[in-house]
């Protein structure tokens, strides 16, 4: 059943040498703000871009229960070049990227661009990864 609402999400990540990560969207909807938090893990520890497929994943189903239209925009150019441009994959990336557009492609409209500044949510996640390995 279609939400028919619009959004707009910032999303910020990061993820340990163990694969474990946490994702935070600021979600701005109807006049809204609020911010959603998801973990996630099995990344590939070697693979940086991984973490951001992997975030993604965790979150968009949750942007998608509160939106139709969204606009994203990520604290990693890189993973907005993957999305956008289309760029060449490792294998072991194919089928997250597969699942991501998927997910994206059932909003009504998505699009994803880079923040313009370093995000507090990326900062956010940093610390809160950095305690889960001290813990």
């Amino acid at each position: 059943m279609a939400n028919r609402r619009s959004a707009s999400a910032t999303i910020g990540y990061a993820a340990d040498e163990r694969g474990r990560g946490i994702v935070y969207a600021r979600l701005r909807v109807d006049g809204k703000v609020r911010v959603l938090r998801r973990g996630f893990h099995g990344v590939r520890t070697d693979d940086a871009r991984a973490a951001g497929f992997a975030a993604l994943a965790a979150i968009v189903p949750g942007l998608r229960r509160i939106s139709d239209t969204i606009e994203l925009a990520i604290d990693d150019a890189d993973l907005v070049a993957d999305l956008n441009a289309r760029r060449e994959l490792p294998v072991s990336l194919m089928l997250p990227y597969v699942r991501i557009r998927c997910a994206l492609n059932s909003f009504e409209s998505c699009r994803v661009t880079a923040t313009r500044a370093p995000s507090d949510l990326a900062a956010r996640a940093r610390a809160e990864v950095s305690t889960l390995i001290a813990a």
